[in-house]
């Protein structure tokens, strides 16, 4: 219990201090095992330090040496400085490449969504909507342990929970896909998700009801 609090103190850690080198996902370990870290590196470099072994330690600062300007090179520089002092405050806009960490708002993302057809993504940008963490408190995450464990006692992996809530994460599926597929389609949340069946186009015919061949 303790080891669990540790890891869990640390992670919360990480994602409230940007400046902390470590993992930034639950998850980041089990997807380094499976290759994550070459197949998706720059995603992963950034989210997933630690596991990738991404870690680095700033660069040393060179020291900056102190020049003398000539007298005539002085004074206009002196005169650049005033005349940019004096020039009235241009209004900040948002960079159309920046994206901006912003505070969960589900109800306010889905009504872009449902009002904005074109420009959902650029007007959850202006707003500061984007979310880059998916909350899944809510539902069950389905790892490599939970499949082993399923294959070896029921010779069948494990099932997606059905009731999945998707607005919930309306500001991080609006611009990300979530790692196991849930709410890539909101109508119909487990559509292509991991760990769920397909979709049979006839009733299953076995001996057995089971897995025996007819």
């Amino acid at each position: 219990m303790y080891v669990l609090y540790s890891l869990t103190a640390q992670f919360l850690e990480c994602r409230d201090n940007s400046n902390t080198c470590c993992d930034r996902h639950e998850l980041c370990k089990f997807w380094s095992t499976i290759n994550e870290c070459v197949n998706n590196e720059q995603w992963m470099n950034i989210n997933c330090q630690v596991s990738c072994n991404a870690c680095f330690s700033p660069a040393p600062k060179t020291p900056v040496k102190q020049t003398q300007l000539r007298p005539e090179v002085e004074k206009i520089a002196q005169s650049a400085s005033v005349q940019q002092q004096q020039r009235p405050p241009k209004n900040p806009k948002p960079s159309g490449g920046a994206v901006r960490q912003g505070n969960n708002n589900p109800q306010q993302c889905l009504k872009i969504q449902s009002e904005s057809s074109d420009d959902v993504i650029e007007e959850m940008k202006n707003e500061g909507l984007i979310l880059e963490f998916e909350d899944t408190s809510n539902r069950r995450l389905i790892g490599s342990v939970d499949i082993a464990g399923s294959n070896g006692q029921f010779g069948c992996a494990p099932q997606m929970d059905a009731n999945i809530d998707c607005s919930r994460n309306a500001c991080f599926n609006n611009v990300y896909r979530s790692f196991d597929g849930v709410c890539n389609n909101f109508r119909n949340p487990l559509w292509g998700a991991s760990a769920t069946p397909f979709l049979r186009l006839k009733p299953f015919d076995y001996d057995d009801g089971v897995d025996a061949p007819t």
